[in-house]
């Protein structure tokens, strides 16, 4: 009867472990995205920087000299708007030239993920019914973010917008 107890503990544990959820190797999911203050300093349909790009600005130097990009043709340039970069970066966004009017840029909505603060911008294009200026245009668009440790990514969509005809 001594041994009885010995030979019931392997039986017990293996009906314990039929009832154990299984190991899963996956990572947890990311927390949800937490929305932070952008504010939209300036936007141009004019600036003179011809390629798409996104620039982080971190200083009150690079942000005088970017507004003049904003501003190229414009005389004299509108007083510049004023960025702690105590507290701020600048993030330049362009659409590089474009063929027409009616292009644009445009802030839709700012997340952090992880340990990255994420840019939503559309890029508003002009249908094919939408009458437009023949000119070239160069789209911009300047956002001061909350100085983060954080890497700055920008996510670009694309919206057509119909004209009535």
């Amino acid at each position: 009867m001594r041994h009885l107890p010995l030979v019931l503990l392997p039986l017990l544990l293996l009906m314990a472990c039929g009832d154990a959820p299984p190991v899963v190797d996956d990572p947890p999911p990311d927390p949800p995205a937490v929305t932070t203050d952008v504010t939209v300093v300036a936007t141009s349909q004019q600036s003179s920087w011809e390629e798409v790009l996104e620039v982080v600005l971190t200083s009150a130097d690079d942000w005088a000299a970017a507004w003049n990009h904003l501003h190229d043709g414009v005389a004299p340039p509108p007083p510049i708007p004023d960025v702690d970069f105590t507290t701020q970066r600048v993030v330049i966004v362009t659409a590089g030239s474009r063929p027409s009017g009616g292009f644009g840029l445009r802030h839709e909505r700012t997340a952090i993920a992880g340990d990255t603060l994420m840019l939503d911008v559309t890029l508003t294009v002009p249908g094919p019914t939408c009458m437009t200026t023949m000119a070239l245009t160069s789209p911009a668009l300047a956002l001061a973010i909350p100085l983060l440790p954080a890497a700055v990514l920008v996510r670009r969509t694309e919206q057509v917008t119909e004209c009535e005809p």
